[in-house]
């Protein structure tokens, strides 16, 4: 198709791609509307509907009050937007379909709200989302932009798409309406008093001072390349931060640099996080700042797995990190897999012995 052009000497291949970002744009702006719903929903909600309820989800979760908030405003919004064939969120059993929206429309992938546990402590939650271009995807690198809202003490959107990775200040002032890529000239912006010039292009720092990671499963951990890494950091000075929060704790590594990692365990052998709507969209929001998004037993890229549409509730295990961490962790994962392999030539030739 590349080589394909249009009689106005436009290749059909840009035309795709415009249409492709325009949609884009459209359901950035429905996640953004929705995001700013929930916000105002936490404000105003009683105390008691910040607790859990007696239910749980798909993924075995006791559900809070405002998962289920979340979830409606969330689907409400997405029900509203033509181009979004199919969302799968956290807390519907299925994929649902809009069997009325645009047959090739979009696949919109969701934890409506990450942390809810979090809630009664007044820590960071928020929701995370990753959009396909098909409604039927089959692998992790068909995902064209993901992102995620941070309700904490500053509340923040960040989106990352084809050009690159942004934040901004999330509220009723503040909105991608108008907004560019994460590229463009931000004196642009304020030139024509966008409110985009308060949009933040970003890029994961090399190296960072920090570690996240529930070190309270590190009796239960089942891999010795994830112990010896971790000891790696310890040597090194490194500070753990962790809040059992996705959306807050990638957060802080995707600023400050540092590492995320939550490995299996032996009561967790596939890991405890959702592949397809949380570990997904963080891997591409990681990537496209310039970090490394793995899983932390094969060193295999998170978004170069198969989606499978039919199991949506599937857990994987995940590492995000900046250059530094991902170059250590991986000396650490070859050295470990070079003293497996002598250790079985060792054993072979032992046995094979005449």
């Amino acid at each position: 198709m590349d080589g394909v052009v249009s009689p106005a000497g436009i290749s059909l291949a840009d035309i795709s791609l415009a249409n492709q970002d325009a949609t884009i744009k459209k359901i950035r702006k429905t996640l953004w509307s929705a995001s700013v719903e929930l916000q105002e929903s936490f404000r105003d909600a009683p105390l008691e509907h910040h607790g859990k309820t007696e239910h749980a989800n798909e993924s075995g979760d006791q559900i809070a009050h405002m998962d289920h908030l979340a979830d409606e405003i969330f689907m409400r919004h997405l029900a509203a937007n033509p181009r979004v064939r199919c969302v799968v969120s956290e807390e519907q059993a299925r994929p649902v379909t809009f069997p009325d929206h645009d047959a090739d429309g979009f696949c919109v992938v969701l934890d409506p709200l990450d942390g809810s546990q979090n809630i009664c402590p007044g820590l960071p939650v928020g929701p995370i989302f990753g959009l396909f271009p098909t409604p039927e995807p089959t692998m992790g690198r068909e995902m064209v932009a993901a992102g995620y809202a941070l309700l904490s003490s500053r509340d923040t959107f960040v989106w990352a798409d084809r050009l690159g990775a942004s934040s901004e200040p999330l509220g009723q002032n503040a909105g991608p309406e108008n907004m560019g890529s994460p590229r463009d000239d931000p004196a642009a912006h304020e030139k024509e008093g966008d409110p985009g010039r308060t949009r933040h292009r970003f890029q994961i720092p090399n190296k960072g001072s920090f570690y996240a990671i529930n070190e309270g499963n590190s009796a239960k951990w089942a891999s010795k390349v994830v112990v010896d890494f971790v000891g790696t950091l310890k040597r090194e000075g490194r500070s753990i931060r962790w809040m059992a929060s996705m959306v807050g704790d990638v957060h802080r590594v995707l600023m400050e640099g540092g590492v995320f990692l939550y490995p299996t365990d032996t009561s967790r052998p596939q890991g405890r996080l959702r592949k397809l709507y949380e570990c997904f969209p963080m891997a591409f929001v990681c990537e496209k700042s310039g970090g490394h998004a793995v899983v932390p037993e094969t060193c295999t890229p998170i978004l170069d797995l198969p989606v499978h549409m039919n199991d949506p509730h599937e857990r994987l295990s995940c590492l995000f990190s900046g250059k530094h961490e991902c170059e250590t962790y991986f000396g650490n994962f070859q050295s470990h897999a070079m003293t497996a392999t002598r250790q079985q030539q060792h054993a072979f030739g032992d046995y094979y012995v005449f």
